[in-house]
């Protein structure tokens, strides 16, 4: 082993450890802040949820002056979930960053070396695992139905004095009739929470236990050579890599997006439909794609390193 090589090792283990403090200190900002996010969104729906507006007698009778005070805390709310979901995108574009600059520095430091694949590959299972953390954890996507300054019409006119009489009543601000924002552990816990065991299991195991097991054994694979030319142990890599539903997942939210936005609940007058995807939806999407690409370059290592075997002893 050269100099030159046991220097560039150092330099790259020193890129790892600064990589995994400084994800790390981000993911961890990043949960926290989509923690906020949900929670604040919760109580700001909660505030506006049709069965305390709609069902309320005292917004009946007293009208707007009932509400305004509930609308300015649904208000607050929403302001501090504004803000929680800026800084997770700002730590978002952070985190990308300081991932391209990791993949750029550690594939430049190994340029034209025979193990360049291996070390590109490694970068990559590193970048796909943070990403694996945080689209697990953070909402993918919010979908809400609600109506707008709803108007209820109550006209009627009183027999025999021709009495016309109008007892309409408008619910001023947003009225939320559902919500909803959550995560795939979200989903997990909610599947097993209701006792729907069977689907719980197998998002469970396609959508966390798999791709961590996946990414685990090519780990083992680039940071070991026995286990890097084992070939059963590549060829089950590969195998469990077809079993993963990542890609039918994200299709899967794509089209509840669709489905979901161009559903027509009732009156579409009074009733309105938004949608929404988060950063969980595209953090697990860049799983998907770094997953496969650090799999090719695996492929690409290995190749590499038996052409090397198979040439060193036709020069002796």
């Amino acid at each position: 082993m050269s100099k030159l090589y046991k220097n560039r090792i150092r330099i790259f283990r020193l890129l790892l450890m600064l990589y995994l403090i400084v994800s790390g200190a981000v993911i961890f900002m990043q949960l926290r802040q989509g923690h906020i996010f949900k929670t604040e969104m919760k109580s700001y729906v909660d505030q506006l949820n049709f069965e305390d507006r709609l069902l309320n007698a005292k917004e009946w009778v007293l009208g707007p002056n009932e509400s305004r005070d509930k609308r300015i805390q649904a208000d607050e709310h929403l302001m501090l979930a504004s803000e929680a979901l800026t800084q997770e995108r700002n730590l978002s574009v952070i985190l990308a960053l300081f991932a391209l600059l990791f993949l750029l520095v550690g594939t430049i430091g190994f340029k034209g070396d025979l193990h360049e694949a291996r070390f590109r590959a490694i970068t990559l299972v590193v970048i796909s695992f943070s990403c694996l953390i945080v689209g697990v954890m953070l909402p993918m996507m919010e979908m809400g139905a609600f109506s707008e300054n709803l108007v209820i019409p109550i006209k009627g006119t009183i027999p025999l004095i021709d009495f016309e009489v109008d007892l309409s009543r408008e619910f001023a601000g947003r009225m939320y009739y559902y919500y909803q924002s959550k995560s795939i552990a979200d989903l997990i816990y909610m599947l097993f929470h209701s006792g729907n065991y069977v689907v719980g299991i197998a998002i469970l195991s396609f959508s966390v236990l798999l791709p961590v097991v996946k990414l685990g054994l090519t780990t083992l694979q680039l940071l070991n050579k026995k286990y890097r030319h084992h070939s059963k142990l590549y060829a089950f890599v590969s195998y469990i890599g077809k079993w993963s539903m990542a890609d039918v997942f994200v299709v899967g939210c794509f089209l509840a997006y669709l489905s979901f936005y161009n559903m027509k609940p009732g009156n579409t007058d009074k009733i309105d439909t938004e949608v929404a995807t988060l950063a969980g939806m595209y953090y697990f999407l860049a799983y998907c794609v770094l997953s496969i690409i650090s799999s090719t370059f695996l492929g690409k290592a290995i190749k590499k390193e038996l052409e090397l075997e198979k040439e060193i002893p036709e020069n002796n």
